[in-house]
């Protein structure tokens, strides 16, 4: 009887062992910001922090692993403090991003964003173009 609880406890302290140190390692980049402010409305809340941008759609920017939806009356900056267009807008970068999530609403919404750093694989689609087949030689540094 003791070699089966001694093998219960040894599979459970594995299996909460691997838990853990999976949610430590899938936990999405966005949501390990060490300096996230948060700030309560009465209809949801308003986040800001640093976050990793890897995409654009015509919807949004992918941050993370989410879309987050840009509006029309969305601020964006690049690192002078200019106001640009989303389609002027490299990707991949590092941002600062002001979002708000709705209760009634799964999909955050960007209020502003500020780009702090341009990566050297960042491209902007819109002189791209659609159909380069090697984006690597369009490369914009």
């Amino acid at each position: 009887m003791s070699r089966t609880k001694l093998a219960i406890a040894f599979f459970l302290t594995i299996f909460l062992s691997i838990t853990i140190m999976s949610f430590a390692i899938l936990t999405p980049s966005w949501a390990q910001q060490e300096r996230k402010q948060i700030r309560g409305t009465k209809d949801g809340i308003i986040v800001s922090c640093e976050m990793y941008v890897m995409g654009k759609m015509a919807e949004g920017l992918i941050i993370g692993e989410e879309l987050f939806r840009v509006l029309p009356s969305t601020v964006i900056l690049d690192a002078e403090g200019r106001k640009i267009t989303l389609r002027e807008l490299k990707v991949p970068c590092m941002a600062l991003v002001q979002y708000s999530m709705k209760t009634d609403s799964r999909t955050p919404t960007v209020n502003s964003l500020q780009l702090l750093r341009e990566f050297q694989e960042s491209i902007n689609k819109r002189q791209v173009g659609r159909r380069a087949k090697n984006i690597k030689e369009y490369e914009i540094k």
